[in-house]
């Protein structure tokens, strides 16, 4: 689906993979309200301003050991894609 943001964390809210950004692998996202949600059970999305920009994140819990997070950056390419217009 061309996701720019999807990354798998551990049941203490620290990345296990991620396949962007991949330099930060490992980091600590326990303080996200996304990902608390997910600790707890919830699956939440939101619009927010993170390290790879303005992006739209979904977070859910995985199997019940885990979150999944995935999203999309929102950025001129992705605005020119979804309205197909190259202005």
């Amino acid at each position: 689906y061309e996701l720019s943001i999807f990354e798998i964390g551990d049941s203490r809210g620290k990345v296990w993979f991620r396949v962007h950004r991949p330099n930060d692998f490992g980091d600590d996202k326990s303080m996200q309200p996304l990902i608390q949600k997910a600790l707890r059970g919830e699956s939440s999305a939101s619009l927010e301003d993170g390290h790879s920009g303005l992006g739209f994140r979904l977070a859910a819990p995985l199997f019940g050991k885990g979150t999944i997070l995935i999203g999309q950056v929102v950025d001129d390419a992705f605005t020119k894609n979804i309205s197909r217009d190259n202005r």
